[in-house]
């Protein structure tokens, strides 16, 4: 490990900036003072709900800034950290990956910390600085390497943005505690949810909580999700010189280039507050060489660790995916401020997500308009979203304008040289143009074969939410990859999906992503906690497309549902299946107990089961929404039609912004009236799958006929209300249903059946996501 690594950084700034970089400079060298006994009754520091005390020992100061103002210091000795835990879905979480079923709060002895603030930590203190010799300290520079490494943050970029931020704070208290090992506390007031506790296990980081600060929180405790971002970008403009070939060579099943892009994005932001000197922006952490300037031409400074050089365990070209932008004056608010950054960033065929430009963290709820300039060698065609503007040819090279006047919230285009183009008319639907590799391994246009499919879901899902998409272009694009991604009117799907078709699994996969132009765009997610809601509603509308749509679609309907059901449960049962992904299961029950629930998002992973967030988002999201649809069939006499108009309200009440899942269910109480809360409560905070074991009798009664006896017993789920369908087969040939509500250890129903049943059935076409066992 390298313990003090020349700064990797873009030093292009006025004198006016000087100070900042300087304290930048001065914090990230690390160094400490003489060691200092802790005073006789201690020191105590507190944050929030978190309260660390240092019994003895001795602590070292960081050496002060200009200013005077200590930003760190490291603790040996006894101590204990403290925390409570107002939010009770964190609550549980912590129990979970603690492995401790009846922690109520946090008490920890402790041994060794390290912290850093952007507020004077001897002021917190309450101590006297020694003053020098300040030298370097083992302890800060392991935990500090850690940081980089491990959690690819430069904690010093962050402290001195709320440093020179008004009314900023960022702190990190790192504590070696006597159960758990090394906790990671940090606060940051930038963030959604400010107060954060991390664990590093074997190569990958557990986020075991997440929470608002008091004033943030609602009564229950539960996060307010106050937007925080300083800015908002208005409007991006593109220049992209894709001309150079990449490193990477030929990539892909056409051998398509990869490129060696040379971009000039520039972009104006809204300041939403006034006081804030430095941004914290987004790139891909393969982005090179970047500067940045205001659209006068004057540099500004771009603070952005190359973390590939500190490591082995990095890929050598690896840079912060943060970087810290600072500013020549304080951002004004309500005022627009231009920025043009210039840098490098070899592509595939296409742009992934929103990652190759500069973006504000936590950005996808906003939308933004764009221009967007392309070259190309002439033997590449490129589409882009927007409308083409236009094209001009200038020596070997091709020069594409494209613009955006609607606002989206990422932009996106793909290239090729050996593709094909179908343009795709079906009556309700807008034009598809399908951009495809050529040649796909069996006969048939396959390039054209998925422009329909594309235009057969648009159409469906048009009809299905009461909300057609409009006339004009809409692009389905292939790339050079194994996934798919959908952004406004334009689709990137896997190669592999031109490459042949297989029934029912084809269809869902080019539905999925034509699903998220209501589920993910029209209709967005209000925070992290809530991005089931485009996952899980596209998957399952996507699995509505191939019941509704696909010959034989009720057959691969259930399939889907029985493979979806076999991999929560950690079975390997549909690992036959075309829809079965035997890499996402997991067959240790332990682990995936740890996993979190649907509404922790990317934090429902853990070192076990990394893949926990595509588990819940992809799988459980959508068998839980399928227990809403039999919910509403089985109180609506067999019809959809509740569930339809609740998919409509939905998309009514929220569009062109984004849902929570306490919007999902006040639509639902709009819909079929009455309390929802309990559903969501148990099915997208809780993470554990309820287990029933059942058994029934049949004795004559009066007037020929029969008594049915069902008894249910709840082995797991305390709490859970299961309202179970229950089907019986007559011997006559008829069917009778109905659902019998569990909600005690042990229930008892009885019914009266015309005639004596050929069989009965508890919970069937998974109604009910549980794990149900007949005895």
């Amino acid at each position: 490990m390298i313990r003090h690594l020349a700064l990797a950084l873009v030093l292009l700034a006025p004198p006016v900036m000087a100070a900042p970089f300087d304290d930048y400079t001065l914090m990230s060298q690390h160094r400490f003072g003489p060691p200092v006994p802790v005073p006789a009754g201690g020191l105590t520091l507190q944050r929030e709900t978190a309260t660390w005390t240092l019994a003895s020992g001795t602590i070292r100061l960081m050496e002060p800034l200009a200013d005077g103002r200590s930003t760190g210091f490291v603790f040996e000795g006894s101590g204990t950290f403290r925390m409570t835990i107002p939010d009770p879905v964190e609550l549980v979480q912590f129990r979970r990956f603690a492995k401790r079923p009846d922690l109520q709060q946090i008490e920890e002895p402790f041994t060794r910390l390290v912290a850093r603030s952007s507020a004077d930590v001897v002021k917190r203190l309450g101590v006297s600085a020694p003053g020098g010799p300040y030298t370097s300290d083992d302890l800060a520079d392991k935990r500090h390497s850690h940081w980089y490494v491990d959690h690819l943050t430069d904690a010093d970029a962050h402290l001195l943005a709320a440093t020179v931020n008004d009314a900023a704070l960022y702190e990190r208290i790192d504590a070696d505690t006597k159960s758990f090992g090394w906790l990671d506390w940090t606060i940051d007031s930038e963030s959604y949810e400010e107060v954060t506790l991390t664990k590093f296990d074997s190569g990958y980081v557990e986020d075991w909580l997440s929470l608002d600060l008091a004033a943030d929180r609602r009564p229950d405790g539960r996060p307010g999700l106050a937007r925080r971002n300083p800015v908002e970008i208005r409007h991006i403009i593109v220049d992209a010189d894709l001309t150079s070939r990449g490193e990477r060579g030929a990539i892909g099943r056409t051998g398509e280039e990869s490129v060696n892009a040379r971009l000039e994005i520039r972009e104006t932001l809204a300041g939403l507050r006034p006081g804030v000197r430095a941004l914290a922006m987004e790139i891909s952490p393969l982005a090179r060489e970047i500067t940045a300037t205001d659209w006068n031409g004057q540099p500004l400074t771009i603070i952005r660790d190359h973390l590939g050089k500190r490591s082995a365990q990095l890929d050598n070209d690896l840079r912060d995916p943060h970087l810290t932008l600072l500013l020549n004056e304080p951002l004004p608010a309500r005022d627009d401020v231009r920025i043009a950054f210039r840098y490098e960033l070899e592509l595939m065929t296409y742009a992934r997500g929103d990652s190759w430009y500069p973006t504000v963290p936590d950005l996808l709820g906003d939308s933004y308009t764009a221009t967007m300039e392309f070259v190309t060698p002439k033997r590449v065609e490129l589409r882009s979203m927007g409308t083409k503007e236009s094209v001009r040819q200038e020596d070997r090279n091709e020069i594409t304008r494209w613009r955006i006047d609607t606002p989206v919230k990422m932009l996106t285009f793909a290239s090729g040289a050996r593709f094909d183009e179908e343009d795709v008319k079906a009556e309700g639907a807008p034009d598809v143009i399908s951009f495809g590799p050529h040649g796909g391994t069996f006969s048939g246009n396959m390039v054209r074969n998925v422009g329909v499919d594309v235009a057969n879901a648009l159409r469906f899902f048009g009809w299905l939410h009461d909300a057609p998409i409009g006339p004009g272009e809409f692009f389905v694009t292939g790339i050079p990859a194994g996934h798919g991604q959908a952004f406004e009117r334009f689709l990137h799907v896997s190669e592999l999906t031109f490459d042949h078709e297989s029934p029912g699994a084809s269809e869902l996969f080019r539905a999925h992503e034509t699903a998220h132009q209501w589920w993910g765009h029209r209709v967005g997610w209000a925070s992290y906690r809530d991005q089931w809601i485009s996952e899980s509603f596209a998957e399952y509308v996507a699995m509505m497309f191939v019941e509704s749509t696909v010959k034989g679609g009720d057959k691969y309907f259930q399939e889907i549902l029985a493979v979806y059901d076999s991999m929560l449960k950690g079975s390997i049962q549909g690992g036959t299946s075309k829809f079965n992904r035997p890499w996402l299961v997991e067959i240790n029950p332990a682990y995936r107990d740890r996993i979190g629930p649907v509404s922790l998002g990317q934090r429902a992973g853990t070192r076990q089961v990394p893949f926990g967030y595509q588990l819940q988002a992809y799988y459980r999201g959508p068998m839980v929404i399928h227990s809403l649809r039999m919910m509403l069939r089985n109180a609506s006499g067999g019809s959809d039609d509740k569930f339809i108009q609740f998919l409509r309200e939905v998309q009514k009440r929220h569009k062109g912004g984004s849902a929570s899942t306490a919007d999902l269910q006040r639509a639902l109480e709009t819909v079929a009236p009455g309390s929802w809360g309990w559903f969501f409560d148990q099915w997208i905070d809780r993470s554990e799958l309820p287990e029933l074991r059942w058994s029934y009798t049949i004795v004559p009664g009066e007037d020929g006929h029969q008594r049915l006896t069902l008894n249910v017993k709840r082995v797991s789920g305390e709490g859970f209300i299961l309202p179970v369908p229950v089907r019986v087969e007559l011997a006559d040939g008829r069917t009778a249903a109905f659902t019998v509500v569990v909600k005690n250890a042990n229930e008892t129903f009885e019914r009266d059946l015309p005639s004596r049943p050929k069989g009965v059935m508890l919970n069937p076409d998974y109604a009910l996501l549980a794990v149900v066992k007949k005895e």
